[in-house]
């Protein structure tokens, strides 16, 4: 059964859910043209110099530009406060929570279409962090992209890559509460971007893992439906990362990395939207595997936090509601 869910995984990796208009938002509504679907949302290992540059760019120029969602605040920041008052509001949806992946899949597809926004450039995607890839970490945390380690001997600020101290600031918006597991050691600040590499042995998702997340089947989710879910059935909380041995998947890789991902506002790091790409991916593959029959049906219309009355069902079929589809 195992061999036969591996030779179908290889034929999804390219394939859409189907196709049909993307959701209307401030920014499809205000002049700016339609992106044409699907485009490709590649992995880190695949991307070449010009478009980890692009990539990049567009990010940066986010910090400059106000929000299409709230003209207040600039477009990238806009992201953090939105999920940090997702994390911290008890009657968010975000996370711990069957919606946590139909919430952070319209998330991601606002982010990605403020990238476009602000840059001029329709084919930008966000790139996916195949945690578990051969080579996907050098990739990650090279000095042309995402940058690597903070410095211990300067508060673990970040001091490589485009992102380094002096080149991107960050939004204080919490310095207590870490979003996933235990104590922050070390105080977040305002101003660099920190992280904290912890022990890969320990917290990084293993390939099998991984596999695991959609090739072994679990329903999409049940009760408590929160993160008390057992992860044997539901997948949701597989992959969240909610596990009775402690932090893993979803959860691990933002209290590996620490720093700022290790807290309420992590897409503080622009590392976040990497590796929520890549949740949402292995969500994909469960969906174009398992379908969405199991998806609990008392969930499935409620609006997801201060999304604007979206919800899950309308965010299921990926390649219609994005406008995307994962590369392998």
């Amino acid at each position: 059964m195992r061999n036969k869910l591996l030779l179908l995984l290889g034929t999804l990796l390219f394939v859409g859910c189907g196709s049909s208009t993307n959701l209307v938002d401030p920014i499809s509504s205000s002049g700016v043209p339609t992106v044409p679907a699907p485009l490709v949302r590649k992995s880190v290992t695949e991307l070449n110099a010009q478009e980890k540059a692009r990539f990049v760019s567009a990010v940066k120029q986010m910090k400059s530009v106000p929000s299409a969602y709230d003209p207040e605040v600039n477009a990238y920041d806009y992201f953090v406060e939105l999920h940090t008052a997702a994390f911290e509001q008890m009657t968010s949806n975000a996370h711990m929570n069957p919606n946590f992946l139909p919430w952070h899949r319209e998330y991601l597809r606002r982010f990605e279409s403020e990238l476009r926004r602000v840059s001029g450039d329709q084919s930008i995607t966000i790139p996916y962090w195949d945690w578990a890839r051969e080579g996907s970490f050098e990739a990650v945390f090279a000095d042309d992209f995402m940058g690597g380690n903070g410095d211990p001997d300067q508060n673990f600020a970040v001091t490589s890559g485009p992102f380094r101290q002096g080149e991107w600031t960050v939004l204080l918006l919490d310095d207590t509460d870490d979003e996933h597991d235990g104590d922050i050691d070390f105080p977040i600040l305002a101003g660099p971007l920190q992280r904290n590499f912890g022990d890969v042995q320990a917290l990084f998702p293993t390939q099998t893992q991984v596999e695991n997340a959609f090739l072994v089947y679990r329903p999409y989710d049940s009760a408590p439906f929160n993160m008390e879910s057992p992860i044997e059935s539901s997948f949701r909380n597989y992959l969240e990362g909610w596990w009775p041995t402690g932090s893993a998947m979803h959860n691990g890789v933002h209290v590996w990395v620490g720093g700022q991902m290790q807290t309420a506002s992590s897409p503080n790091d622009p590392l976040f939207f990497l590796h929520h790409a890549q949740v949402d991916r292995l969500w994909t593959l469960y969906q174009q595997i398992w379908g969405n029959d199991t998806f609990p049906e008392q969930f499935l219309d409620a609006p997801l936090f201060e999304l604007d009355g979206v919800t899950a069902p309308q965010t299921f079929d990926l390649e219609a509601h994005s406008g995307v589809v994962y590369g392998n």
